[in-house]
Formats: structure tokens, sequence, C-alpha cells
């Protein structure tokens, strides 16, 4: 398992049909079970229907496909204490 994390950026690149490299980088990054903040999927979702203006049917088919692979991290006092210590090292 890899352990790399990303943010709402890469999500939305995954929906870029007018960059298919950007597209692509974004969907490699995305296979590979991302760590994804909680914080991230509300940015996703909020950029795809009110600055993208997607159709809230389309979000939910797109979406989901992609969150399926990441692994949604909630941020609370014990992983910015494990953040802490493994900034350390």
């Amino acid at each position: 398992m890899n352990n790399c994390a990303i943010d709402t950026n890469i999500l939305i690149y995954s929906h870029e049909e007018s960059d298919t490299n950007k597209q692509g980088i974004a969907r490699d990054l995305i296979i590979r079970s991302p760590i994804v903040c909680v914080q991230v999927v509300s940015e996703y979702l909020s950029v795809l229907s009110r600055i993208l203006k997607i159709p809230k049917t389309f979000i939910i088919n797109a979406c989901v496909p992609n969150l399926r692979r990441c692994r949604i991290q909630t941020i609370d006092i014990s992983t910015l204490q494990l953040a802490e210590r493994n900034t350390s090292l």
C-alpha cells in the first residue's frame, strides 16, 4: 500500500478533459489508494458543484468511484501528533 496523500486539485484534475496528460497523472495517483482528508473531499465536491457547475448526478457518478479508491482520513489530535513525530525523524 502506498502512503501518498493527495489534495483537491488532483481529484479535480482527474476530470480534466482539456489536458489529458494532467488527467492521466491524476488518475494514476488515485489508483494508488491515496490518503485524502475529509476537508479535501468537501472541497472536491464543492468545486465541482459550485465553481465548475457540474450537475449533481455527474458528481455522484464520477466522484464515488474516485473516492472509493481513496483512504479517507479524519484529522484529530492523534493524527497531528503522529505527523509531528514523523517530521522530526
